[in-house]
């Protein structure tokens, strides 16, 4: 199985040639039972296929779709396999000074989790990761605070005496104050006893020293938190974090807390106190759902040895920095399966709009690259979680992405969604990282290995040279071993050979003779060597004395340093609450605009009825005034031909008592006897003011009066009940009306002012009570204007109609008028007067 993989995985990078590498997308499927419905099936090493339950209604199609991928791991694979194939290249990448990017992607409970971290004996990706890591470079790591970073997402290089200083005052911290906070013990620690990696990998730099610094945040509601903060715990909140790009273009979040850690436990359990810490929740679908997106980062920081080959050289410019950072990504959620409320469906949104950015962001990407369109905006701010990780997309290094499928068929329509966007992220491109290397600076290849077998010589000849013991001990075998081998092949030949025996005591003499000059050498190195040795002895007596006085400035800078930390660290702290009182600012702001936009819709609304309602009451006003306006029209009428019926029925007896008077003879017509100055003028006061007719009927001739006061009484009795019938209908209407004689025509009392409206065409009547000029009094042919009514005090209206007899009736319309909340004038009618011309 693997064998195959690594085929695939051989070619699967190399899309649109060598520069670049393709995002490449694992297949995990979660188990299930045997007896459970599943719509997931994996068909070979790169295949899946989906099929739809038999409960859907897609499943009347008959279609089976599959999807490739860059392996497809089946549901009986184990950790192991998962990591050696996704976790372990990125691992060596790492190594070699390459970034890399590994986020697991899915629905809720779809198993990300456990690929991602696993448990105690099924460790995960994370902590397999870190035991290779330290596998690798535990052989070269430097010593603690070697390495410091510089809050810029930078590091600074420390000399060994710096390095030492941290050390030693974080032993003494350490010894004095006794916390328990941010700190995990073993039996708290889910990993520890874990099964360990033993896995190594190769391309490891001997002339480097390396440094490993973990970090531990999340993205929750679309803001940045960091787990490892640490006053955690002790009724303090998490604070939201800002993210920031440094000098080299690189997002980072600002202010999170970075550990450096020597062995794998050691960051491990800083793992489990961030997971205490991390947003879980209980929902329908998962009893631990994620409710944020938890981000380890790994940084790997490397430096070359000097030419010296003990320690690293002291320029921050050749520091290397990779980045390995594994993303657990929050599940995505449909409402309507999980029925969350309130805060858990405030988080659902932010997650699935999270998501739903990192799929618009690929989608660019992979059209821009294709050239499908014209250069697309790639939306990387709409989301933290894009914007963090944009340099990757961009060239930082690799990006691998494990989808974890749970088969069971109630998880079809989520699944095709989540199988489709990992078939189509396949597509998009990322420039291919450089292995970092340190050649070109012109050190020594092997200086780490020569450092080492120096020092070791040294340690010898120091042990050596403060041994007593040990050194008569090298000085008789020196001795011996120098007098063995000056001895010639002697062989005798008796007791009294006189010829072997004299060169063997020549030979002997010459031998003592060379041993006492070598002693004598031997004792003026020795000399020498005392010599020397007090030498070193007075120098090293000046360092500890120069050491001293430094140790001194050291420990004057580390108390500067340490208020200068004190300082800094309450300028974050106002920094944080400035922050957080800011986003609590904008919080309540977007709430009180979001408030004030409802006040106004309200308001909108409210003025919307309001007009319906004015003009609703308008629209029955004007009804009202017209239904009335008729029947005053059709009283009025009827009104004026019962007058004129009496009008008649008074002419005829008139005729008939003028035959009566003149003895029998016949009548003339009254026209012919009437004057032409003699004029009745009868006026006929509207509601609601009550007003008596009067008829003044003036005769020159004697004869007649007796006659005219009997048909003044006659006539009075029949005809008053017919002289005002309009009076009658307004008293029956509005009760008995009062009588105000202000409103007699003429100019009114007092000092106001009259503002009269006539017609263009009017018909001049030359009578006694016709209008008369007065500089209180002013005459218009149009409306008038809100200024005109407001400089006046009455206003009428007059109007002239002819009568069914041949004469003129003049109407003048009195009204009173107010001012009204627009500026403008409201009229209000409240008096008619009638002007009727008869003949008498």
């Amino acid at each position: 199985m693997h064998a195959g993989m690594r085929k695939h995985q051989k070619g699967g990078g190399k899309l649109k040639g060598d520069s670049s590498d393709n995002v490449q997308v694992f297949c995990r499927v979660r188990p299930l039972p045997a007896a459970a419905e599943r719509c997931i099936r994996r068909v070979d090493d790169r295949t899946i296929q989906l099929t739809a339950p038999s409960a859907s209604a897609r499943n009347a199609l008959g279609k089976d779709t599959q999807y490739k991928f860059e392996y497809a791991f089946d549901e009986d694979a184990s950790q192991a396999e998962v990591f050696e194939d996704v976790g372990l290249p990125l691992v060596r990448d790492l190594i070699q000074g390459k970034s890399g990017l590994l986020f697991t992607y899915g629905i809720t409970s779809s198993g990300k989790t456990f690929t991602m971290q696993g448990r105690r004996e099924q460790p995960g990706i994370l902590p397999r990761t870190l035991d290779t890591l330290f596998n690798t470079v535990r052989p070269n790591l430097a010593a603690k605070y070697t390495f410091k970073p510089d809050r810029l997402n930078g590091f600074d290089i420390q000399s060994q005496m710096d390095s030492l200083v941290d050390r030693q005052r974080a032993e003494r911290d350490a010894g004095k104050v006794i916390r328990t906070r941010g700190r995990v013990k073993d039996s708290e620690n889910e990993f520890s006893g874990r099964l360990l990696e033993d896995t190594a990998v190769n391309g490891l730099d001997v002339d480097c020293e390396y440094s490993l610094f973990v970090s531990y945040v999340e993205i929750y509601n679309n803001y940045a938190y960091d787990l490892l903060q640490p006053d955690v715990g002790e009724g303090k909140m998490l604070q939201s974090r800002l993210l920031r790009e440094d000098n080299t273009g690189h997002i980072y979040v600002a202010g999170a807390t970075e550990v450096e850690v020597l062995t794998a436990d050691e960051a491990l359990r800083l793992l489990s106190r961030g997971q205490k810490a991390r947003r879980i929740a209980s929902t329908q679908l998962n009893a631990d759902s994620s409710r944020s997106h938890a981000i380890f980062n790994i940084r790997l920081v490397q430096a070359p040895l000097d030419e010296t080959g003990h320690s690293v050289v002291q320029d921050k410019d050749i520091v290397q920095v990779s980045l390995l950072s594994l993303i657990d990504l929050a599940g995505s959620e449909r409402t309507k399966r999980t029925n969350n409320e309130g805060e858990r469906l405030r988080e659902a949104g932010n997650i699935n709009a999270s998501l739903l950015t990192l799929r618009k962001c690929l989608d660019a990407l992979r059209s821009n690259q294709n050239g499908e369109n014209s250069v697309e905006m790639v939306p990387y701010r709409e989301s933290k979680l894009t914007h963090l990780f944009k340099s990757y997309f961009e060239g930082e290094g690799k990006v691998r992405m494990i989808v974890c499928l749970n088969p069971a068929a109630e998880e079809y329509d989520e699944t095709t969604h989540v199988l489709r966007f990992a078939e189509s992220a396949q597509e998009v491109h990322v420039t291919r990282a450089q292995q970092v290397r340190f050649d070109q600076l012109g050190f020594t290849p092997g200086r780490r290995a020569a450092a080492v077998e120096s020092k070791k010589r040294a340690k010898e000849n120091v042990d050596l040279f403060t041994d007593e013991e040990t050194i008569q001990h090298h000085r008789v075998k020196l001795s011996f071993t120098r007098t063995s081998e000056m001895f010639p092949p002697i062989k005798l030949k008796g007791h009294d050979d006189e010829m072997t025996l004299p060169i063997l005591a020549r030979f002997l003499e010459d031998r003592i003779v060379r041993h006492k000059a070598m002693l004598a050498a031997l004792k003026t190195q020795e000399v020498e060597f005392v010599g020397h040795l007090q030498s070193l002895s007075t120098e090293k007596d000046n360092y500890r004395r120069e050491n001293n006085a430094l140790r001194m400035r050291l420990e004057e800078r580390e108390l500067l340093n340490f208020q200068m930390e004190k300082e800094l660290d309450e300028h974050i702290r106002v920094r944080d609450e400035l922050l957080r009182h800011s986003t609590l600012s904008e919080q309540a702001k977007v709430d009180l605009v979001g408030r004030l936009h409802e006040s106004q819709y309200a308001a909108s609304q409210e003025r919307a009825k309001r007009r319906k309602r004015e003009a609703k009451q308008m629209e029955r006003e004007r009804r009202s005034a017209e239904r009335r306006r008729e029947e005053l029209e059709i009283e009025k009428q009827r009104i004026r031909d019962n007058y004129q019926h009496e009008l008649d029925s008074g002419r005829e007896r008139l005729r008939q008592i003028d035959g009566i008077l003149n003895g029998g003879s016949e009548y003339v017509g009254s026209s012919a006897r009437k004057s032409p100055h003699q004029i009745a003028t009868t006026v006929v006061p509207s509601a609601p003011f009550q007003s008596s007719a009067t008829s003044t009927l003036n005769d020159e001739s004697s004869q007649h009066r007796a006659a005219y006061a009997k048909y003044r009484q006659a006539g009075a009795k029949t005809s008053s009940p017919c002289v005002n019938p309009l009076l009658r209908l307004t008293t029956k209407k509005f009760g008995t009306p009062a009588s105000n004689p202000r409103y007699a025509f003429g100019l009114p009392h007092g000092s106001g002012k009259i503002l009269e409206q006539v017609s263009r065409h009017r018909t001049p009547m030359g009578t006694a009570l016709g209008r008369r000029s007065s500089a209180k009094r002013k005459s218009i042919t149009r409306l008038p204007t809100a200024e005109e009514l407001r400089k006046c005090t009455t206003y009428q209206l007059e109007l002239q109609e002819p009568t069914p007899d041949g004469n003129v009736k003049t109407l003048i319309y009195k009204a009173n008028h107010a001012p009204t909340c627009t500026g403008g004038r409201a009229v209000t009618y409240c008096d008619v007067e009638t002007l009727t011309q008869t003949d008498p």
